[in-house]
């Protein structure tokens, strides 16, 4: 069985993940599921997808504060831990500096969505659909998106 999930993830990866109409197809799926579990969790999805050409993922409200979440669909695959873990780590490392960035570049542009939502409080995340190993608190993996708001606000939801 093993065997078996090991060629089927690998035949995925080989196929599907070079098609970008499948990578941009999944990220918006990713996009569609954050909005979905933050709304469970009694967060208020805005429409907000562009501002002054400016794209943002996904949008919530909560109380008073702005909750700006990136959605990151980047593929890590897991093949590359048993061939080279050098490399593998090289990877990782490459992502969570990519994820700080796109934090800041967030940070940057956080003014439009102040003015836009009429709040002054603004909050940055990045859901990431695989998992990477950080100490950045604002990196949430996918598989913790049901916990969400209390990962963001530090209470129970």
């Amino acid at each position: 069985m093993t065997l078996l999930s090991r060629f089927l993830y690998h035949w995925k990866s080989i196929c599907l993940n070079r098609i970008r109409r499948f990578q941009i197809r999944s990220g918006f799926l990713l996009e569609d599921s954050v909005k979905i579990a933050l709304s469970q969790q009694g967060f208020t999805v805005t429409d907000v997808k562009r501002i002054n050409r400016k794209e943002f993922d996904v949008v919530a409200v909560l109380g008073r504060v702005i909750y700006n979440v990136q959605c990151k669909n980047n593929l890590v695959d897991l093949s590359r831990i048993e061939s080279n873990a050098t490399r593998f780590a090289r990877y990782n490392r490459q992502l969570d500096r990519y994820y700080a960035q796109a934090l800041a570049k967030e940070e940057g542009r956080e003014q439009l969505l102040k003015d836009r939502l009429g709040l002054a409080d603004i909050r940055h995340a990045v859901v990431s659909r695989f998992p990477i190993a950080t100490t950045n608190p604002r990196i949430i993996p996918y598989s913790r998106i049901g916990r969400f708001k209390e990962i963001v606000t530090g209470r129970s939801a």
